[in-house]
């Protein structure tokens, strides 16, 4: 398995380590905020602060971490839920150093990143989107079961406006496919000493390869189409 995001080489052996990285280092699909206002029905047998029994997220908010329960929100907002419990033992617990955080809480005060980019949710594979981050992962951990690599993973980068004017045009598409042809020869050699890219004819029949194929036969009808158009 490797990393998705664009110029990050990272690869891994667990879904754990993959997911893990991909979600703590680069796309950040969640937020941990410290105090959570939304209801949450989670109930801790035993409270971690002071021993009470059968308590709610709200007894910890109010009894316990009053501080930060008046604080704006983006103030104890946090990007992993091992800065959200730094946050916690350092904050709340600094005097209380033989407590132990439930898992619970971090789970119960976590909610989705309301900023993630539309890119987050995007499948290089196949093209298809998704509306959650579990979804998208769950989906993109299916094509590593069934043997994708790098070589088949496309961005969602570069696509042609239908409106450019003719010169963009051509220009553009002139730049894209020699970036693609840099691209695969990247790929190749990135691959070469696993061997998980392979230089049959079979890979190059991928949708990218169909994409590259399709840009420089329409360069080629253009630029034939402007000399007869200059001629005229």
């Amino acid at each position: 398995m490797f990393c998705t995001w664009s110029g990050c080489t990272a690869k891994f052996r667990t879904r754990y380590d993959w997911a893990r990285h991909e979600e703590a280092v680069h796309y950040y699909p969640y937020h941990w905020v410290c105090c959570l206002e939304e209801a949450n029905p989670t109930v801790l047998a035993t409270c971690f602060v002071c021993d009470a029994e059968n308590v709610t997220l709200e007894h910890i908010a109010y009894v316990h971490f009053g501080k930060c329960v008046t604080q704006n929100r983006a103030d104890r907002t946090f990007f992993r839920s091992d800065q959200l419990s730094q946050h916690i033992k350092g904050v709340h617990l600094a005097a209380k150093t033989k407590c132990r955080l439930p898992k619970d809480v971090l789970d119960a005060w976590r909610i989705d990143n309301p900023s993630l980019l539309p890119s987050a949710l995007f499948c290089g594979f196949c093209w298809t989107t998704f509306s959650t981050w579990a979804e998208r992962q769950d989906h993109v951990f299916g094509h590593f079961q069934k043997g994708a690599t790098k070589c088949d993973w496309n961005s969602d980068d570069g696509v042609i406006s239908s409106d450019s004017d003719d010169d963009d045009l051509v220009d553009e598409i002139e730049d894209e496919s020699d970036d693609d042809e840099d691209w695969e020869d990247d790929c190749e050699e990135s691959f070469d000493d696993d061997q998980r890219c392979d230089t049959d004819a079979d890979v190059f029949s991928r949708p990218i390869q169909t994409e590259v194929h399709t840009r420089r036969s329409l360069l080629s009808m253009m630029q034939a189409y402007s000399g007869t158009h200059t001629t005229s």
